[in-house]
């Protein structure tokens, strides 16, 4: 008995035992990664481009970062809200104030455009930006109130004592009236900055 009547032991190419064909043992058929944990990875997306949503990565940031265009808003609000007649329109729900701090809240949108702002944020910088506004109407009112009152003794050599008791007493008004302008800019700043989020800026918003 040769070796060819055992089918050529455990070589050649007429029989015996061979590897089976396709390249060995493989994975079963559709055996495969989960779907969903793909390339991707982890991000606001979830894993793989969808699924689990991750958590909002501008939640909990300070709120430092606004003061840079809250002082924007403080000047463009308290400037125009000081201008003589244009300054009427403030009589209508703090008009200017409002068109100030918005046009800075637009101004931060644009500068940090993957940020978002919540409610609560949007709101407590309205009052900051108001309050500084508010603040600074006021020191402006009363500066341009002494520099009136100078320009009048110039002309005229020394105020009357009716007009110079009269300016003194709008100039302590002024000072008592500073927190008043204080509030009420902050309340229709808030209210303003709130607003300006529901409308204007509603993609932006964070809940």
């Amino acid at each position: 008995m040769n070796q060819g009547d055992y089918g050529g032991g455990s070589s050649g190419n007429g029989g015996g035992w061979q590897q089976p064909q396709g390249g060995g043992y493989g994975a079963p058929p559709g055996y495969g990664a989960p779907p969903g944990y793909g390339a991707p990875g982890y991000g606001p997306a979830g894993y793989g481009g969808g699924g689990f949503q991750g958590p909002d990565p501008t939640a909990g940031q300070p709120f430092g970062r606004f003061w840079k265009h809250i002082v924007i808003g403080a000047v463009l609000s308290g400037g125009l809200s000081s201008i003589p007649v244009l300054n009427l329109l403030n009589c209508c729900f703090c008009l200017l104030n409002i068109a100030g701090i918005t046009i800075s809240m637009s101004m931060f949108l644009s500068a940090y455009p993957h940020d978002r702002l919540s409610n609560g944020e949007a709101a407590g910088y309205g009052a900051a930006a108001g309050g500084g506004a508010g603040l600074l109407y006021g020191l402006l009112s009363l500066f341009l109130q002494v520099v009136m009152g100078g320009v009048l003794a110039s002309i005229s050599g020394s105020l009357p004592p009716q007009l110079a008791e009269q300016m003194a007493q709008q100039g302590a008004m002024g000072l008592l009236g500073l927190p008043v302008h204080i509030g009420l800019f902050s309340g229709f700043g808030a209210l303003g900055a709130f607003v300006a989020m529901q409308l204007m800026f509603k993609t932006r918003l964070r809940h």
